[in-house]
Order: structure tokens, then C-alpha cells, then sequence
């Protein structure tokens, strides 16, 4: 059994944003509610994080929805990186998930600074 992200739905807004970790440039930031899921599964916004920025299907793509799905055995999940018209661009699977909760995330790359958000937050 995962961990349970009780708290997700409270999200709505952010006080705070807070600098990416590497290998993420110095103009990337990421939100509370991002933050609340790295408590949990650091793991999953680091790697994240590299895809956005290694992966050559993902660059200049200015608003993404990223969606992180456990399977129902508790055992896998995958990630799903999709444009703004819902077409997915990667999808990365994952032999290990430690968490129950499927998560939406947004990623905007405005020309001034990078974000990475729930979907909840925006």
C-alpha cells in the first residue's frame, strides 16, 4: 500500500514558490501544492523535472499537463505528458510507485521563469 495525499485537494492557490531542484535551470520554480507532493514522493517532482528538461519531445512546449497515475495494484504507475490540446507527447512508466493518489500537474513556461503547478492551482 502507498501513501494517500490527503491534503491535495486543498490547493488552490500558492503564498509561496520555491527554486527547482537540479537538473533544473535557475529560472524554474515550483508551487505549494508541489512542494506538499514532494513531502511525500520526491522521487516523482525530480524526475519530472529531468524529463522537462533533457527530453527533446517536451522542449519549447509552453503549457503541458503532466498526470501521474497509479496503477490499481499498487505496484506501478506511469507519468503522462500531454500538450494543451491533450495529445501526449512521453509517457514514462515506473516499475515502483509509492503513492495511491493520481496527481495533475501544469508546467508553464513563460519567457520569464518555468513553473511547475497541480492542476488545482492554477
Amino acid at each position: 500500500m502507498g501513501k494517500k495525499l490527503e491534503n491535495l485537494g486543498y490547493f488552490t492557490g500558492t503564498v509561496e514558490k520555491y527554486r527547482a531542484p537540479f537538473p533544473a535551470p535557475r529560472d524554474t520554480t515550483f508551487t505549494d501544492g508541489v512542494h506538499y507532493v514532494m513531502e511525500y514522493a520526491t522521487w516523482l517532482v525530480t524526475d519530472i523535472f529531468a524529463q522537462l528538461m533533457a527530453n527533446p519531445k517536451l522542449k519549447g512546449v509552453d503549457f503541458m499537463l503532466i498526470v501521474f497515475t497509479p496503477e490499481r495494484n499498487g505496484k506501478c504507475a506511469r507519468v503522462e505528458y500531454k500538450d494543451d490540446n491533450y495529445k501526449v507527447l512521453e509517457i514514462q512508466e515506473y516499475s515502483i510507485a509509492d503513492l495511491d493518489d493520481e496527481v495533475e500537474f501544469y508546467f508553464i513556461d513563460d519567457i520569464s521563469v518555468k513553473t511547475l503547478l497541480l492542476r488545482s492551482e492554477y
